[in-house]
């Protein structure tokens, strides 16, 4: 009997034994569901911030660094994060902001920590961890192949009638180039999407090379200031540069000079009549059509209408400094009509922005 209840006796405290270790091994899992669980979701937060802060801070980088950090700051707060001073951990949360990244001042890095204190997993000897997710946003301009083009024709054939037309620099036609009349130049490589070209002896022709044409209007309106056909007049009278996009619901005329270096788009039409200057560099871009009453008048700049075209009524002093990239290029006048193309002509699209995540 008395061996009996001693075997009991060793059997109840084997019992509180396992259950010690069972009872250990239950908070552990806890632990685990509870504060590691946890951990994902905070990591998700502060890659959410970080992207966002990033993104956000990009955008001011032509301003200052310090803009573009205390931007980045702001967005970060915005998605729960305390901290308020780049660097700084305050309530346990820490945004570290970089710029220029690895050299660059077209980059911006973004770090969000935040430090999660566990309620279970001390039981594994785990009291806290620090979280933290970064991100890494670029700033860049606009660019495409088609504006490397003097004349560009992005749906149908490049067309051009008449005699003693000029076009310095080169062109390219979707679906073929034609250049039809007498005397008529072309000092660059004519390129076409097809196997069809008509062009001027001795000009160097490229076929069958098809080139994206970009529709660039949702950007550029995404980003411009509204604008009326009166404000744009008034634009003109007083001499004001513009150095930024300027969106145009409906039709719009210009007659004058539009200064600096910009974009203006109208959803309709474009007639233009302008005195532009070589220290402008103005993207004027429509959502149909252009027709240019140039006469004597000069462009610097471009004329832009990836859903329209252009129709020339210059005259035979009719210029134009810069470049043509439309839906449907057609210079279809008798008289002499001149295109000259420089390096400067699209530096208005580097006022357009675009903005990804590059880590």
């Amino acid at each position: 009997m008395i061996l009996m209840k001693k075997l009991i006796k060793n059997e109840d405290g084997q019992t509180m034994i396992i259950f010690v270790f069972v009872l250990v091994a239950l908070i552990g899992f806890a632990a685990l569901v509870v504060d590691l669980g946890m951990d994902h979701v905070t990591k998700g937060t502060m890659q959410k911030a970080a992207d966002s802060a990033a993104l956000a801070a990009s955008q001011d980088l032509d301003i200052s660094a310090n803009t573009a950090i205390n931007t980045a700051i702001t967005y970060a707060q915005k998605n729960g994060l305390k901290s308020t001073v780049n660097g700084v951990t305050e309530s346990g949360d820490t945004i570290t902001v970089t710029t220029p990244y690895n050299g660059d001042a077209t980059k911006i890095e973004v770090t969000c920590k935040r430090k999660v204190n566990y309620s279970l997993a001390g039981v594994l000897g785990l009291s806290s961890a620090n979280i933290s997710a970064h991100a890494v946003a670029q700033r860049t301009g606009v660019t495409s192949p088609a504006f490397n083009y003097t004349l560009f024709s992005g749906q149908v054939d490049l067309e051009i009638n008449g005699n003693k037309h000029i076009i310095d620099g080169d062109v390219y036609g979707k679906t073929g180039v034609n250049i039809y009349g007498n005397q008529s130049e072309i000092n660059g490589t004519a390129v076409s999407g097809n196997n069809i070209c008509n062009v001027p002896p001795g000009t160097t022709v490229v076929k069958n090379t098809v080139i994206d044409f970009p529709d660039l209007t949702g950007l550029i309106r995404s980003q411009a200031t509204v604008y009326t056909q009166a404000q744009i007049n008034a634009l003109i009278s007083s001499g004001q540069a513009i150095n930024g996009p300027i969106y145009v619901d409906g039709d719009l005329t210009i007659n004058g000079r539009i200064r600096g270096t910009g974009i203006i788009y109208a959803s309709g039409n474009i007639i233009i009549s302008p005195y532009q200057q070589p220290t402008d560099s103005i993207i004027f871009c429509t959502g149909n059509d252009f027709t240019f009453n140039g006469g004597s008048g000069l462009i610097y700049g471009v004329l832009y209408a990836p859903n329209g075209g252009f129709t020339n009524n210059g005259g035979p002093n009719g210029e134009i400094y810069g470049r043509i990239l439309t839906k449907d290029a057609i210079v279809d006048n008798g008289a002499k009509f001149s295109l000259h193309s420089s390096t400067n002509d699209i530096n208005g699209l580097s006022t357009l922005i675009t903005t990804k995540l590059v880590e």
